[in-house]
């Protein structure tokens, strides 16, 4: 169904999700650790901020900014001790030997791999990722249903901080 469209991305892929919005059929816009506001747009109806606090590629204040120069219907989900990558599966991928991507690269001799240690912010003592998923799974589909499929649920987010203690701020503008 075309006139039901969400757009998704991380990174500067949320930059180009708040972006498209003016896209035929675009309902939803998702950026994740983006900080790019949403662009208005006569059928965007939601918009799902996330981000991570201890991100060190786009502070978070760079996400609350982005939810605060968007339109409503928005909202604003970060996660504590949460990094650049916590909206990816990146630092969880490691060969037999242990070594993660960038290790992997590195040995490898990829152009380029030994500048992107900047952005590849694994640290070992942040949220751990199966219950960053859980939370960004959660956000994410709970405005997905609400939007695209019409769901009248109730309201999903009202025991989010609750539910998950690792959300360090919800925030919403739903009028």
């Amino acid at each position: 169904d075309l006139t039901r469209v969400a757009v998704a991305g991380h990174s500067a892929g949320g930059g180009a999700a708040a972006n498209q919005t003016d896209k035929p059929g675009v309902r939803v816009s998702i950026p994740l650790a983006s900080g790019q506001s949403a662009k208005p747009s006569a059928t965007l109806e939601s918009t799902l901020f996330m981000g991570g606090l201890a991100d060190g590629v786009v502070a978070y204040s760079g996400t609350q900014n982005a939810y605060d120069g968007s339109a409503p219907v928005k909202r604003l989900v970060g996660l504590d001790n949460a990094g650049h990558l916590a909206f990816s599966d990146i630092c969880e991928l490691e060969n037999d030997q242990g070594q993660d991507i960038l290790e992997i690269a590195v040995e490898a001799g990829v152009c380029g791999a030994e500048f992107a240690g900047f952005l590849f912010d694994c640290d070992p003592s942040f949220l751990d990722a199966a219950t960053a998923k859980m939370i960004i799974n959660h956000a994410t589909t709970s405005v997905l249903e609400e939007v695209l499929q019409c769901s009248d649920a109730g309201d999903r987010f009202a025991d989010l901080q609750t539910t998950y203690p690792d959300v360090a701020e919800y925030q919403e503008a739903l009028q």
